[in-house]
């Protein structure tokens, strides 16, 4: 099973992340601990079809004095429900981004498969971590190298240079986040 831990530095703090394979498809399975302005101890599980294509989320734990307990489902027709209530906003989006980790850009880049420089353009259904609303996120990634994607948000006008290694999962996410050498503490 591929992993991976993080060391956060906008919040400051630490990520795990283990991919798995199931007979229908994939499993992330991951844990963020944030400190400073913005305390959290979030666990999550990522359901995804055999072609990186979002099936479920969910998403407990706590964020300063709230606890957090989320169910993300996106059916087969492209419809999203978090906890029950339908976003029609994000009808036809494939992937999830977790606002509050590097994860996530691991399903798209693994769905859009290598295409060097070669815009590729999605819609993620993205978990705001500053309200927790589900809302869709225009995305942008190009393959720029053999490990590095250029990464684009024309709705936020965020951009950045994503380093990932060859499972896909991001090892620097500038400013954000950067992979903790296997059995070291970074």
């Amino acid at each position: 099973m591929p992993t991976i831990q993080w060391r956060g530095f906008d919040p400051p703090g630490t990520e795990s992340c283990e991919i798995s394979e199931r007979r229908t498809g994939w499993r992330f399975v991951g844990r963020a601990v944030t400190t400073g302005d913005w305390p959290a101890r979030l666990s999550y599980a990522i359901s995804l079809s055999s072609h990186w294509v979002t099936r479920a989320v969910r998403i407990i734990g706590t964020v300063g004095e709230d606890v957090i307990d989320l169910t993300i489902t996106r059916s087969s027709a492209g419809h999203w429900a978090m906890n029950g209530t339908p976003h029609p906003a994000l009808e036809g989006a494939n992937d999830i981004d977790l606002g509050f980790s590097p994860a996530t850009n691991t399903c798209a880049i693994r769905r859009l498969g290598p295409a060097l420089d070669t815009a590729r353009a999605t819609t993620a259904a993205w978990l705001d971590p500053t309200d927790w609303a589900l809302k869709p996120l225009r995305q942008t990634y190009t393959q720029t190298g053999p490990n590095t994607w250029a990464y684009r948000s024309p709705t936020t006008g965020y951009s950045t240079q994503l380093t990932v290694n060859n499972d896909g999962f991001v090892t620097d996410y500038p400013g954000l986040w950067v992979a903790v050498p296997q059995g070291g503490a970074g």
